[in-house]
């Protein structure tokens, strides 16, 4: 792709929380909720990995080596938005969030996971469709 000039559009998840969007890319810290949201990250991380979730890392497609593909994946857009959205919200409230692309195989898998560990509803909308986790499920019926 670089060889053409072809970028590649960047993963942006977003949610709006009080009035306010808030906006991540992948791998962004720049919020100034930063330390925070590290800390949810790693609980989720620690429950995602208590189940026995094995990553996807072949939906990586960077020149690197596992464990840095392992890595990259939590740093995905749309975790950071959960990441967020756990953060600044009480249950039994809904997690909305928009995301540009579509939703990795991995992520998908997490989100269904999140959705159980911390008993919440997460409706992601991709570029494709709605996805609306509970429970461990996702509405796509993993068709996505």
């Amino acid at each position: 792709m670089k060889d053409r000039g072809i970028k590649a559009v960047p993963g942006c998840s977003s949610i709006e929380l009080d009035g306010l969007v808030h906006k991540f890319m992948m791998g962004d810290w720049s919020h100034p909720k930063v330390n925070e949201m590290r800390e949810i990250l790693r609980d989720m991380s620690k429950r995602v990995h208590a189940v026995r979730h094995e990553p996807g890392i072949s939906d990586v497609l960077h020149n690197m080596v596992d464990e840095e593909k392992e890595n990259a994946l939590c740093e995905h857009s749309e975790r950071l938005a959960i990441a967020y959205g756990l953060l600044k919200t009480k249950e039994p409230t809904v997690i909305r969030i928009v995301k540009n692309l579509r939703v990795c195989g991995d992520c998908h898998e997490v989100t269904k996971i999140i959705s159980t560990e911390y008993r919440c509803e997460i409706i992601v909308r991709n570029r494709v469709r709605f996805h609306k986790f509970v429970d461990g499920s996702c509405s796509c019926g993993d068709f996505w």
